[in-house]
């Protein structure tokens, strides 16, 4: 064989050993790709294999017992769960992501499961109203894009954990109605965007903490019905976009500071049933958007309405039980209520007129030491009696 057929017979073996690796790669290829979507049972516009995991464990350990669709194909095809559960699931990047979940009102028995953290992607849990059981997982805390934690209404006891106070992003949390115990979390004075944080009808007990005081941004603050003591911290001062604060049914104690007056766009406060002492500070009567005014029990030996008392917003007023004294100023003559009670104090004086009228719905004057009007000078005025308990 001579030199110029020896060498092409090495280029034709050479491209031969191409085109063989090259047919062989094309093959496995194939093979890898049909094994893997196989196997995974993977298509577009699936969910990721992790949250389609933590969802299901999540609705089996809730005991929600309706039969579930295939979850990996949920966002493609979206298919009917039922009329109170709402799954929605945005694209990102080509990828859907289980976003929202609301299984409220569904008689749910069970327990959430601590995988609930797969769904890394969730920014709104909404399991309220339902008979849940167990404790808050720890894991909770990893989903660092819930924007609402809903938990309300519940069966659910043990603490409240301390790693919700990573979820940075949360404006809603709401463990209302519950068996909780233990001190509220300093934590959750992390929570910069918080704006609503009710934790009532607990067993809650301990202190107020003082890091509650750094939410700027809260509006609603729901604590009433629990076991906690001490006084109202300073920090709190700071909580200057509160427009709901309630703390009723408690065992605090200490002044009522006068900072509350500083919350100006305070339109219900309720300090009802606690161990407060002194004097209702005069600044709150003049609270310009104040329309629920609920203060009763105080530790005193007896305080008179101011005489500067300016409340032209309030629609219910309750100062039961304050020793309250003197009479009722006419200062509140010009105010229309739905509701007024001034049960049980040591109020005196002619009982006015006004009274009978400017009630609309229910009042109660009870246990005072009023000098009641004769009848004839009251006699053309609408039949309060069913109305207003005196």
């Amino acid at each position: 064989m001579d030199e110029r057929s020896a060498g092409h017979r090495v280029v034709l073996i050479t491209k031969t050993v191409f085109l063989l690796t090259l047919f062989l790669l094309c093959q496995l290829g194939s093979e890898f790709k049909f094994r893997s979507a196989a196997e995974n049972d993977i298509e577009v516009g699936d969910l990721p294999r992790g949250e389609v995991a933590g969802l299901t464990d999540m609705l089996s350990s809730l005991q929600w017992r309706l039969q579930l669709p295939k979850l990996s194909s949920y966002c493609r095809e979206t298919p009917e769960l039922s009329l109170n559960i709402i799954i929605t699931c945005p694209v990102d990047k080509g990828t859907p992501h289980i976003s929202k979940i609301t299984m409220d009102s569904l008689a749910l028995t069970g327990i959430i499961s601590e995988h609930v953290a797969a769904l890394t992607h969730l920014q709104k849990l909404d399991l309220s109203d339902n008979t849940i059981h167990g404790s808050i997982p720890d894991q909770i805390g990893q989903l660092d894009q819930l924007i609402t934690l809903d938990l309300s209404k519940n069966q659910l006891t043990g603490t409240i954990p301390t790693s919700l106070g990573n979820l940075r992003n949360l404006q809603v949390l709401n463990l209302g109605q519950n068996l909780l115990t233990g001190k509220i979390p300093p934590s959750l004075g992390r929570l910069s965007s918080l704006q609503t944080l009710s934790l009532l009808e607990n067993g809650l007990s301990g202190t107020l903490p003082p890091e509650l005081g750094k939410l700027s941004n809260l509006q609603k603050l729901r604590l009433p019905s629990n076991n906690l003591r001490g006084d109202l911290p300073k920090d709190y001062e700071n909580l200057k976009n509160l427009t709901i604060f309630g703390i009723g049914g408690n065992y605090l104690s200490g002044p009522i500071p006068t900072f509350i007056a500083k919350w100006v766009n305070l339109y219900a406060l309720n300090l009802m049933g606690n161990n407060f002492e002194g004097e209702l500070p005069p600044e709150i009567f003049n609270t310009s958007s104040l329309q629920f005014l609920f203060i009763s029990d105080l530790q005193t030996m007896g305080f008179s309405f101011p005489k500067s008392a300016n409340l032209s917003s309030i629609s219910s007023l309750d100062l039961s039980f304050n020793n309250l004294t003197g009479g009722i100023p006419n200062t509140l003559k010009k105010l229309f209520l739905s509701e007024l009670y001034l049960t049980g104090n040591m109020l005196n004086g002619t009982l006015p007129d006004w009274i009978y009228s400017n009630v609309k719905k229910k009042g109660d004057l009870a246990y005072n030491e009023f000098i009641f009007p004769e009848p004839e000078t009251h006699k053309n005025l609408p039949n309060n009696s069913s109305r207003i308990n005196l």
